[in-house]
């Protein structure tokens, strides 16, 4: 049977370049002490996220799957936290959940999602000991009644009936540090991850190695001799869902290429058959003449 998983990660509810859908409600003291909702007006990088990146990977998902099941991982980081307090929506942590529960609802509306997990990310960006993925996965539970839902600091999963494996966590490697080195890093992680389960823990290596963090997309396959004949694992590092922030110009040095979206992987006759990357590049250069 015909599975999609659907993968995403760093969507950083609460930073103004995070993700946030144009609605979202969240709440203020108003007068006499009262409770009232407000909405704050997407930036320019929501907009661009989620009309341009998020909204139409979605539609294009939905087209794909028709009504084979879906399952969904978010890697991590569902909110930017409050360690770096600059380019904030709000520096109420109430609110950045609430924006990362909302940015969940185009793919938990999807008839056929059956199953979704979050992984703990960054302490600096979920409150610390992964309460941002907690809260969100409960608050979700709550409003998706019958959605299996859950939290892993840590996964390893079989896709259910297909027996294809994955192993998912946040952290994971960079994509190498010149353009030419790409995947460089990611090989050797995919190598030594492999050669752990083979020849420390005596099994078959999983399918697919699940990583996010690093804000940038890197896909790698590799072969390994197995008991029995060969096995093939892959690494896949999903790009992000938020825009560079101040902080991320100064540790990348000033990177400015920018890759969101996110990643499905499209599972038939126990065998991943596809990988499918639905992600928008932007250069965020500014470009005059002086």
């Amino acid at each position: 049977m015909r599975q999609y998983l659907i993968t995403m990660t760093d969507s950083h509810g609460g930073h103004l370049l995070g993700l946030m859908p144009p609605n979202v409600t969240l709440f203020q003291v108003g007068r006499n002490g009262a409770i009232v909702p407000r909405s704050p007006k997407q930036t320019e990088m929501q907009n661009y996220l989620w009309y341009d990146v998020y909204i139409p990977a979605v539609r294009k998902i939905k087209k794909l799957a028709k009504r084979h099941p879906i399952v969904g991982i978010h890697a991590g980081d569902p909110t930017h936290g409050l360690n770096h307090p600059d380019q904030l929506v709000s520096t109420s942590t109430a609110d950045h959940i609430q924006i990362a529960v909302e940015n969940m609802a185009p793919l938990l509306q999807l008839e056929n999602m059956r199953a979704f997990r979050f992984v703990m990310g960054t302490d600096a960006h979920e409150f610390g000991e992964g309460s941002a993925s907690v809260l969100v996965a409960a608050s979700i539970k709550n409003i998706y009644r019958g959605l299996d839902v859950g939290v892993v600091a840590h996964g390893l999963a079989e896709i259910r009936g297909t027996g294809v494996t994955i192993d998912y966590a946040h952290h994971g490697p960079p994509p190498g540090a010149r353009s030419w080195l790409h995947g460089n890093v990611a090989r050797y992680y995919l190598r030594d991850q492999m050669l752990i389960h083979l020849a420390e823990l005596g099994q078959v290596p999983p399918d697919i190695f699940l990583r996010g963090h690093v804000h940038e997309y890197v896909h790698e396959v590799l072969r390994q001799s197995c008991p029995g004949g060969e096995c093939w694992s892959r690494l896949v590092v999903i790009p992000s869902m938020c825009g560079l922030s101040r902080y991320a110009q100064k540790t990348t040095r000033s990177h400015f290429v920018l890759r969101n979206g996110l990643v499905v992987f499209v599972v038939d006759n126990e065998r991943i058959v596809d990988v499918i990357p639905y992600i928008e590049q932007m250069d965020l250069r500014t470009k005059e003449q002086i």
